[in-house]
């Protein structure tokens, strides 16, 4: 039995109101019990409801993650999905602490001295004060942005790349987009950090493949680095590319300071992995299985801490991290075969917070 409403995206809406209902309440018996000391119903009650506003909270925030997961958003909501989840990290903190000195303010009858509980409703508001700030973010996201609400649009569709057989590279203060065409060539050399390993085992040419031009790669026990002109902080990297006839690493890589720090997207036959170079050194940010033979549109993005990793606009990957200094971003190849690319898209994203 599906208890969601089909109008309703997850089960997340369903129960928001749940914890901001039960702390306020809590609050106010609380409050009822610094009034008339004398009746001790009051502190056990706002304890009883504290504990109900506790479970309701971790519900919220699981529910929350899997909503953040499930949900698709343009690049320019990310960070303010991501500013959500933080604020829900510290509220769900914050009352897991606060509830365990509740019980114990009751247990050892401190609660009963008027000054006692009275600090505790002052930490009670500050609690309450917490959950309507990641409530407005939250709030944000659907009557702001729209999240849940309807299918965002998401630029640089298939379709997109059929209409401009000619190529495209444009710079702007926020993004670099490159639509591969006939030029591609002359991007590579002249508007690209092109760097292959040795050259004389690296081959690049343009090609056109069901009338979409494309720039193969071919490469024998070789790499080949990719990098836009400047760098980018948090940011969006997106790429459509085929490598099912490539035996190594395909690697959309951000943040790159040289060859041995910066983040990744791992493009693997089976599989997509998030994580870092630093040095000799490889850490695992989140690893997931993922089918990707054929076209697809891989999507790398980096805010404030969370990384996403995207296969065809789903995410499939997400962890956290602390942040690297800005750096350059592209793509990254070691190995043998062909890799065949038709976009690359970097968008800097303002950070939620």
């Amino acid at each position: 039995m599906n208890f969601v409403p089909e109008w309703a995206p997850n089960v997340h809406p369903m129960i928001i109101h749940f914890p901001i209902f039960l702390f306020i309440l809590a609050l106010v018996f609380d409050v009822l019990g610094l009034i008339w000391n004398r009746i001790r119903a009051w502190r056990p009650g706002a304890l009883l409801l504290y504990g109900l506003g506790l479970a309701a909270v971790v519900v919220t925030y699981l529910t929350g993650e899997q909503a953040a997961n499930s949900v698709s958003a343009p690049d320019h909501v990310i960070p303010a999905i991501s500013a959500h989840a933080d604020w829900a990290a510290r509220t769900l903190w914050f009352w897991i602490v606060f509830v365990i000195l509740r019980f114990l303010a009751t247990w050892r009858a401190w609660d009963r001295v008027r000054w006692v509980l009275g600090v505790l409703i002052a930490v009670g508001v500050i609690g309450n004060l917490l959950v309507a700030a990641t409530a407005d973010r939250g709030a944000q996201l659907v009557y702001r942005y729209g999240v849940g609400v309807q299918q965002p649009e998401t630029p640089g569709t298939e379709s997109e790349a059929q209409n401009i057989p000619q190529g495209e590279f444009s710079v702007s203060e926020t993004s670099i987009v490159w639509k591969v065409g006939r030029d591609a060539l002359s991007v590579l050399k002249n508007k690209l950090t092109w760097q292959p390993q040795p050259a004389g085992r690296v081959k690049a040419e343009t090609a056109l493949d069901e009338g979409k031009p494309e720039l193969d790669i071919h490469l024998d026990d070789a790499r080949a680095l990719l990098l836009v002109p400047r760098p980018f902080g948090n940011l969006s990297l997106e790429a459509e590319l085929n490598a099912d006839g490539f035996r190594g690493e395909v690697l959309l890589v951000y943040h790159f300071s040289d060859t041995t720090r910066y983040d990744f997207l791992a493009v693997r036959p089976d599989a997509l992995v998030l994580g870092r170079q630093e040095g000799d050194r490889v850490s695992k940010f989140s690893e997931k299985a993922a089918a990707a033979s054929g076209w697809h549109r891989f999507k790398a993005v980096s805010s404030a801490g969370h990384y996403r990793g995207y296969l065809d606009n789903q995410l499939v990957v997400h962890g956290h991290g602390r942040d690297l200094p800005a750096g350059r971003a592209g793509l990254l190849l070691r190995g043998t075969g062909l890799v065949k690319i038709r976009e690359l898209k970097i968008t800097e994203l303002m950070t939620g917070h």
